[in-house]
């Protein structure tokens, strides 16, 4: 059985055979032969505009991919930078009942940092004593989120404890 190639019928208008047309002299005698109505002519030449337009975005988009991921090993980096050890307060155990001195990375809440650079608000030599009770749900945040530090749990919950705080007075 020989399968036969042919193509659905498309309105098309002069203009498009007339380009069709012009478009079909630059081809391979080869393809001229196979466009033997002007369906098949107007379909080729469709197809070669679509595939040109196709190979016009793609290098637009993948530029634009390229950017993105450049953008986001950058953002990558940032989590990659050695966060703040917490200070803990000399001849004092790390045990969940001991209070420990922790550094924060920002000096006041009003004062939000711009999220391209978190590392030009730090405040140097401000810390605060966190009690037992405070170490205790910070610890236990740092062990469901997988955190590496216990400052890291404490600026979770500061962070959601502000979100919280503006919902409830606006």
């Amino acid at each position: 059985m020989a399968v036969i190639n042919t193509i659905p019928p498309q309105a098309y208008t002069r203009d498009t055979l007339v380009k069709a047309i012009e478009w079909m002299s630059t081809q391979p005698q080869a393809l001229r032969e196979r466009a033997n109505s002007a369906d098949l002519m107007v379909s080729y030449y469709l197809q070669a505009c679509r595939k040109s337009a196709a190979k016009m975005e793609a290098p637009v988009s993948q530029e634009n991919f390229k950017a993105d991921l450049k953008h986001l090993v950058e953002d990558l980096k940032k989590f990659d930078e050695p966060s703040a050890p917490p200070n803990y307060s000399p001849g004092r155990s790390s045990s969940y009942g001991a209070a420990a001195s922790i550094e924060p990375i920002f000096g006041s809440p009003a004062a939000t940092p711009p999220p391209q650079a978190p590392q030009a608000q730090r405040t140097q030599g401000l810390s605060w004593t966190v009690d037992a009770k405070s170490l205790l749900a910070a610890r236990e945040f740092q062990i469901k989120l997988n955190l590496s530090h216990e400052s890291e749990a404490l600026r979770f919950l500061i962070t959601l404890g502000a979100e919280r705080a503006r919902q409830l007075f606006p």
